[in-house]
């Protein structure tokens, strides 16, 4: 088979994929629409959002390696091709429009194109309610909308944070299956349950990480006499410090996973050493992550499906180069340097952090200010305009 024929399937698979990435955006904006309404950080709730997409990391692996031991390598993509066939059907027939720049809030009918099918037939035969009821087009997206993000002080060091986090979990993920296999001699089944122990340490982050992160808020916002239910909307309120609070210890966790993984492969050794440190390594690198996602969600409250988008962008734009370059990289200088240089990824990362939490509120308040300003040439401009339509008239 032709490099060529497998490559063009690959890059249109990616082509897909922020169609489906859509979808977290809209469980974002509904979190973030509950979290307003609460008046109070839930982070338990963000991180059992997001925490699905970090399992299916773990548990994919041990999915394909038990259709591939059974089945045969073909089976993978009929399976993914019915699963596809079937959700599609599903969102074709079900998926709401809650966008509210269309539907606002709930009194606007959506464009045909954003109506599920369900709504369509339902619609059909009323024609006099819909008239009754405001209707607004769709309007094409603004793809330009990430640079908001991506070019800001703050959001660059996030970005680039969970980008490091994403480079590392592929790094693990990549790296194992051919380790596995060269220095244990295990088959697919086996080499894909190592994936279990990852996975189990992502969960059980789910479990505390939301409790110490909401803890870490409360209590920093009682520090500087900022009422927690108020904290969301008070410039003063150092969110950077209350986030990244709990991302140290885990940093140091992770890099410790890190070293212990890659020494323990750097010869034959016993099953258990490598499946403790992937567990070590699951739970914090998912911490730190999650972590990092409500502080974005903090810094920009009203663009959580813009951040979303750049969080994705950076995240998958790093973690490319990653897959292509571990194996490479164990063959050259062992596991032990390998994954050694992957944790000095992360180390290297917290200087920024440490300025993050120094600097940051500086950089937040002059945001503030200059949106302010923004919004007040929109505004002279409109004035401007209406007079000259009123002189005219």
């Amino acid at each position: 088979m032709k490099y060529e024929s497998l490559f063009t399937p690959r890059c249109l698979a990616f082509f897909t994929w922020p169609g489906f990435y859509q979808y977290v955006c809209h469980a974002r904006r509904i979190f973030l629409r509950l979290r307003t309404l609460a008046k109070a950080p839930d982070d338990s709730i963000c991180i059992a959002i997001r925490a699905p997409r970090y399992h299916g990391h773990a548990l994919a692996p041990v999915l394909g390696g038990v259709l591939t031991r059974y089945l045969g390598w073909h089976s993978i993509f009929w399976f993914l091709a019915i699963a596809c066939i079937l959700l599609g059907i599903l969102f074709l027939f079900f998926f709401p429009e809650t966008n509210r720049k269309l539907v606002g809030n709930v009194s606007r009918v959506p464009p045909s194109l954003s109506q599920p099918l369900y709504f369509f037939f339902m619609q059909r035969n009323k024609k006099q309610q819909r008239d009754a009821m405001e209707r607004k087009s769709m309007a094409f997206p603004n793809p330009f909308a990430i640079l908001k993000v991506v070019l800001d002080k703050e959001g660059a060091v996030v970005l680039a944070g969970n980008g490091v986090i994403n480079i590392l979990i592929s790094g693990v993920n990549t790296g194992l299956p051919p380790l596995m296999t060269k220095l244990c001699g295990l088959s697919e089944v086996q080499t894909s349950l190592f994936f279990l122990a990852f996975s189990i340490g992502s969960a059980v982050c789910t479990v505390i990480t939301g409790r110490l992160m909401d803890r870490a808020y409360r209590r920093t916002a009682a520090k500087h006499n900022i009422p927690v239910k108020l904290a969301r909307r008070d410039p003063n309120m150092p969110v950077e410090h209350a986030r990244l609070q709990v991302t140290w210890p885990h940093i140091a966790v992770a890099i410790a996973g890190l070293l212990g993984y890659g020494w323990t492969l750097n010869k034959p050794t016993h099953l258990a050493g490598p499946m403790f440190f992937l567990f070590v390594i699951g739970y914090p690198t998912t911490a730190v992550a999650q972590a990092l996602n409500a502080l974005m969600v903090d810094l920009f409250p009203r663009d959580a499906a813009t951040t979303s988008a750049a969080n994705n962008l950076i995240r998958c734009g790093l973690g490319a180069a990653i897959p292509a370059a571990i194996k490479p990289m164990t063959d050259a200088v062992k596991p032990g340097w390998a994954y050694t240089i992957c944790a000095g990824f992360l180390l290297n990362i917290v200087p920024f952090f440490i300025s993050l939490t120094r600097f940051g509120p500086g950089w937040r308040a002059g945001r503030a200010k200059q949106n302010t300003r923004d919004q007040e040439e929109v505004r002279n401009i409109v004035q401007v305009i209406a007079s000259r339509e009123a002189k005219a008239s």
